[in-house]
């Protein structure tokens, strides 16, 4: 077994033919190989494989192998694996440390594979540096098979240990693939977990960033330079970054850490970045949110006046004018306005007239989309409706709002589930719940090919599910649309059934029967089910935050403009003029018109 190093271009390239191995190394691969599928996915083989300190520590030696080290590397990753709350742990804890016995084995052997880690670094050699590689992604095959050995690594300082592995490496010629490596390992420790970002954080993206400088400053062949914008991008969207299936920013703080590098990269790879970054934030609107809170408007109108490049200009401007025409600051308008003023002598520099023409664009209302919105990110973002003693109304009610659906699967390439548009209900067995749902698979083609959703309607009652599927109109993403939901309670006259209507932009398009409920106390939300998520329960319990949870499984992915809530049915004229005031009327209500003993004190008003 041979393997080819193509990644290593400073190393002498090895033969492609494979040669047949020693009788005697055959078979000692053949026996790692046989003892992993054996203890595989059994605990307590496992638990008492970590027991064994001779064992672990001849695994670990058979790493520095070449021609051992996959299968032992297979082995010694079920190990690390290995969860720390088995059932061998019984043994009880020790009054030292207070770590549990296989806690204990689990600490030793994460410590010494980094002991590993730093002896491979220590050597000269090229079989060192490949050992070192190899390593490092081990750390990947670990992290992928379960996730959360990410807190482990945290606990016995991986971050620190990956820092200086780039502050100690006296090579400039490994420094390119080195550096690599460990931006790639680095994403797979923070990709959902925002305890580890967060920690990351603290140890100071400037270090790193000061450490890539000093890397491309000795990267002659170009190694890490044809790789980087990439591996950042990785690392901003917790995956291999894909522009229709990964694209959503999950690591803002990496936003700063890429636009801060673009002092000291060549203008290929500054046009590189904004080429990729343009499609990021149109693909979304929560990416160009992400962006405007990490304060990238203001880092690149401090950008723009040393750069010389006109289309490398012309690119930041259109980056400024896309975040701006989304939300900008005063600070950041007032350096906008220092950026168009004159020299000294009074000449203007050759970029102020795009920058004022995307100033104009800026402030240009956008037709057919509110200027205000709420905006959901599909994973713990929902409206709260005041408590209800009893709902619904006697005559019955309507639902009306702008919104817009930012994906249809509640996230790129995810899951399928239903989007919640809003719920009412008292337990998760009574409740009334509208949401969207994806056509079928056969009529995924949809109109023009785009995937389109239909509106449902579910009512639970105990064990029974009434279900109403609204299928005249077929919802496609990115586009505002203002919808209606009418419920007329007709339950008082015997020869009526109450009626469910559904209004899309102001136009009728289907109605449905379905008998009118009655909730003697019910809790109301908006973009969210009540019973899907704990950290969205009314009794306000959190949920643990190390691990991001899983975006778009019932929750609201897009933004909503105006929402309006009504006690009663409204005609066909009424919603007719609810559409034809347009997005950007938020209420046409007074505040004379509300009593005050009708408003808590704790609630705040607003009005237009």
């Amino acid at each position: 077994q041979v393997v080819r190093r193509e990644s290593l271009a400073w190393a002498t390239a090895m033969p492609k033919t494979c040669r047949r191995l020693p009788p005697e190394l055959e078979a000692r691969i053949a026996m790692v190989d046989l003892l992993a599928a054996t203890v595989r996915g059994h605990p307590a083989l496992l638990c008492a494989t970590l027991h064994d300190t001779g064992l672990v520590n001849c695994l670990l030696g058979l790493l520095v192998e070449a021609e051992m080290r996959p299968a032992a590397m297979r082995l010694v990753v079920y190990l690390m694996c290995v969860e720390g709350s088995s059932g061998a742990d019984a043994g009880g804890a020790s009054p030292d440390t207070g770590l549990a016995p296989l806690s204990m084995d689990i600490v030793k052997l994460y410590n010494s594979y980094f002991n590993m880690i730093q002896t491979a670094q220590r050597g000269k050699g090229r079989e060192d540096f490949l050992l070192l590689l190899d390593l490092l992604n081990g750390i990947c095959q670990v992290v992928e098979a379960r996730p959360r050995t990410q807190k482990r690594f945290k606990e016995v300082g991986a971050f620190l240990h990956f820092i200086n592995l780039l502050n100690v490496e006296k090579s400039d010629a490994r420094l390119p693939v080195l550096c690599s490596t460990v931006l790639r390992t680095l994403r797979f420790l923070i990709s959902g977990n925002n305890k580890n970002k967060r920690h990351l954080r603290m140890l100071g993206y400037d270090g790193l960033r000061r450490l890539v400088v000093r890397v491309l400053e000795v990267d002659t062949e170009g190694y890490l330079k044809h790789r980087l914008i990439p591996l950042l991008l990785d690392l901003m969207v917790d995956g291999p970054f894909h522009l229709e299936l990964r694209y959503l920013i999950q690591s803002p703080d990496i936003i700063n850490l890429m636009f801060g590098l673009c002092p000291d990269i060549v203008p290929e790879m500054k046009h590189e970045l904004f080429d990729c970054f343009v499609p990021l934030l149109d693909k979304c609107t929560l990416n160009k949110e992400l962006c405007c809170q990490q304060g990238l408007v203001y880092a690149l109108l401090q950008m723009i006046p040393g750069v010389d490049d006109a289309s490398l200009v012309a690119k930041i401007i259109n980056v400024i004018e896309i975040l701006g025409a989304h939300s900008m600051t005063v600070r950041e308008l007032k350096l906008l306005f220092q950026v168009l003023q004159s020299d000294e002598n009074g000449f203007r520099a050759r970029f102020q007239l795009p920058l004022v023409t995307a100033l104009q664009h800026m402030c240009t209302t956008k037709p057919g989309s509110p200027e205000v919105f709420y905006n959901f990110d599909g994973v713990s973002s929902a409206l709260a409706l005041p408590h209800l003693d009893h709902f619904p109304q006697q005559h019955g009610f309507s639902f009306a709002a702008w919104l817009r659906i930012e994906a249809h699967d509640g996230t790129p390439g995810g899951c399928t589930q239903p989007t919640v548009l809003y719920v009412y209900s008292r337990t998760a067995q009574q409740s009334l719940k509208v949401s969207f749902e994806r056509v079928a698979a056969e009529a995924e083609g949809g109109l023009n090919g785009k995937v389109m959703q239909n509106l449902v309607m579910e009512m639970y009652t105990g064990d029974r599910v009434t279900k109403l599927v609204f299928d005249s109109f077929g919802f496609r993403e990115k586009r505002w649309f203002f919808i209606t939901v009418t419920f007329t309670n007709s339950s008082r006259f015997p020869w009526k059934e109450s009626e469910v209507r559904l209004y899309v932009n102001g136009k009728f398009e289907q109605k449905a029967n379905l008998k009118y409920p009655s909730f003697a106390e019910c809790q109301g939300r908006i973009g969210a089910d009540d019973h899907s998520d704990p950290r969205l329960a009314s009794d306000g319990g959190a949920a643990a935050a190390d691990t991001k949870p899983t975006r778009g499984t019932s929750e609201f992915f897009g933004q909503m403009g105006t929402i309006y809530l009504f006690d009663e049915p409204l005609s066909s004229a009424h919603i007719r003029g609810l559409y034809d005031l347009g997005p950007h009327c938020s209420s046409f209500l007074q505040a004379s018109e509300l009593p005050d003993f009708s408003i808590p004190k704790s609630a705040m008003v607003l009005f237009d």
